[in-house]
């Protein structure tokens, strides 16, 4: 299921590449780390996985 707008626009299909680290020196756990673009300013974004979606890798998909 992808996620859309209310009138069921599409705004988040697709893949990328991420790492999976820290997201900040202090914080003992790993986490999705994805770059993302702002304005055209590159920064980087942290996925919530402990939010309702789980995320993983397509063999692990294949799987289920």
């Amino acid at each position: 299921m992808s996620l859309t707008f209310p009138d069921g626009v599409r705004f988040s299909v697709g893949a990328m590449p991420y790492q999976f680290r820290s997201a900040t020196r202090g914080d003992k756990y790993e986490r999705i780390v994805l770059t993302i673009s702002v304005r055209g300013m590159d920064t980087s974004a942290v996925v919530d996985t402990g939010g309702v979606f789980f995320i993983c890798t397509p063999e692990l998909g294949k799987k289920h």
